[in-house]
């Protein structure tokens, strides 16, 4: 199990015991009860349980209230499957996660620019552009792109997506090579000890 997979299904039990204590039987939980925690997620007060955060005029967002939700109906659907429960309470709740536009934030050139005369180094500045110029997730794809993955007689990568990797066909992508990155990519290249693996070695 990933990290990242850990921490999320972390947060969720921490919400549910907030919510139920840590006493309450499994079995005892309706339909009623997943609705009412459903609605406090909304609350400040399940806010108030994330990361220490206490903001008095808002609950939790809706994409993370239905991620909670989706973790909470996964575990008790595994008890559904143990035969340890008769049905889920969580089944009938909506948990599909959909993109939260309100986050998107576009990095102009001239930012660009600015970040990229800012880094320390050439690792730095690769580390930046695959993401500005490559549209690379990072940590998660920077880190994991090899060398062996850089095609430049075909001027394109093969990455590799941990997030997408449990659908059919998704798990690796091509990324052109634009003329932006191509500068970084070279001279990390030039900078590397032979035989190493990963393009970013911090």
């Amino acid at each position: 199990m990933k990290r990242g997979t850990q921490l999320n299904w972390g947060h969720s039990k921490r919400c549910l015991i907030e919510f139920f204590g840590d006493k309450r039987a499994i079995d005892s939980i309706k339909v009623g009860d997943a609705k009412d925690f459903e609605r406090w997620l909304g609350t400040p007060a399940a806010r108030n349980n994330r990361h220490g955060e206490n903001d008095a005029d808002s609950g939790l967002a809706p994409n993370t209230v239905r991620k909670r939700i989706s973790n909470a109906k996964q575990f008790f659907e595994d008890e559904v499957q143990r035969d340890l429960l008769k049905r889920n309470p969580f089944a009938g709740l909506k948990s599909a996660v959909g993109s939260n536009r309100e986050r998107d934030f576009f990095v102009t050139r001239d930012m660009a620019t600015k970040v990229l005369e800012a880094c320390l180094d050439s690792q730095w500045r690769l580390l930046f552009a695959l993401s500005r110029y490559g549209g690379l997730r990072c940590p998660s794809e920077t880190l994991a792109l090899e060398w062996a993955d850089v095609h430049w007689g075909e001027n394109r990568m093969l990455v590799c997506s941990s997030k997408t990797e449990h659908h059919d066909g998704k798990g690796v992508r091509v990324v052109p090579i634009s003329p932006e990155l191509r500068s970084y990519l070279e001279q990390a290249w030039d900078e590397a000890e032979p035989g190493t693996q990963f393009v970013i070695t911090r």
